[in-house]
């Protein structure tokens, strides 16, 4: 089943997303992501998007930089991907082709200061490469899936859970 179908639109914030939005997650500080995501829907949804978008642009350039700073460990998968990421920087390595492309984030609050943001996503082929360009790892593509993200915020919004169905 469709997990924006069954919410009602009045409640739920709803954006597709470009897949090839990057930034650089070396220009963010902690205190910063409690100044731009506030404690709204919004904010929430906004966080959502940008820790998606810092996980594609961690795969793309090798450097982890403050990947760190968007989750907690409670978050199993989200410390699996900072480790991946941070052994891949330590071998200085990096992807190639795309982590994950963003489809549709759909971001509800269940209670002040906590959110689920459920993305629509695609994981493709990609490849991490060494810094000759040789490739020493390929994932195999994975198809549609939809990823939840459970969101708390203490000063700033950080992902404390998530499930990939």
């Amino acid at each position: 089943h469709s997990s924006t179908a069954a919410l009602p639109t009045s409640s739920h914030a709803t954006t597709p997303v470009a897949s090839s939005v990057t930034t650089s997650p070396s220009t963010t500080t902690t205190s910063d992501l409690g100044q731009r995501f506030p404690n709204t829907e919004a904010g929430a949804e906004a966080f959502a998007k940008e820790y998606l978008t810092v996980l594609n642009s961690v795969h793309d350039t090798g450097v982890v930089g403050t990947l760190a700073a968007y989750s907690t460990s409670e978050c199993s998968r989200c410390d699996g991907w900072l480790k991946y990421f941070q052994e891949v920087q330590s071998k200085n390595q990096h992807g190639r082709g795309t982590f994950i492309v963003v489809r549709e984030i759909t971001t509800a609050l269940s209670r002040p200061g906590t959110a689920t943001a459920t993305a629509l996503i695609t994981v493709p082929e990609a490849r991490i490469v060494d810094r000759t360009g040789k490739t020493v790892f390929l994932r195999k593509a994975e198809g549609n899936l939809t990823a939840t993200f459970f969101l708390r915020y203490d000063m700033q919004w950080r992902v404390v859970g998530s499930k990939v169905e």
